[in-house]
């Protein structure tokens, strides 16, 4: 029997963040509001992603924001709906991420000069000192 797909953000989640961004994008359109629902949303947005497992620094969710909040400092661009199109990439992104387990990590992430040891990715045991030796130098 198939296991059933589990994704970090759940459905219900999905339509409050996309109903979020889609008020957010009718407050854009307001003059002069725009220049701050955008960081507002985008920031509240990061958190709300991060506790939800997505990292706080994600470079394909950092992208889709900075292109909707670049649009949306355009006079001519910003009514369009970039916030909820980039709300909904984002969605996207991490269900495909969940589907395919395929995940791109940050560079410099982790432990530095130790490599794992087995397939199951256990580090070796770092070298220990015998505190013998150390006493009688």
């Amino acid at each position: 029997m198939k296991e059933k797909q589990t994704y970090r953000l759940k459905n219900g989640a999905v339509a409050l963040f996309l109903m979020a961004a889609g008020v957010a994008d009718l407050t854009t359109l307001i003059p002069f509001v725009g220049d701050f629902v955008g960081p507002i949303f985008w920031t509240l947005a990061a958190v709300y992603l991060w506790r939800k497992g997505l990292g706080l620094v994600n470079a394909k969710r950092l992208g889709a924001e900075l292109i909707s909040f670049v649009c949306e400092l355009i006079p001519g661009v910003q009514e369009f709906p970039t916030i909820f199109i980039a709300s909904v990439a984002i969605v996207a992104m991490s269900r495909i991420e969940d589907k395919t387990g395929f995940k791109i990590p940050l560079k410099g992430k982790g432990v530095k000069g130790r490599v794992p040891v087995n397939h199951d990715g256990v580090r070796a045991p770092q070298k220990q000192i015998d505190t013998d030796e150390t006493l009688a130098a």
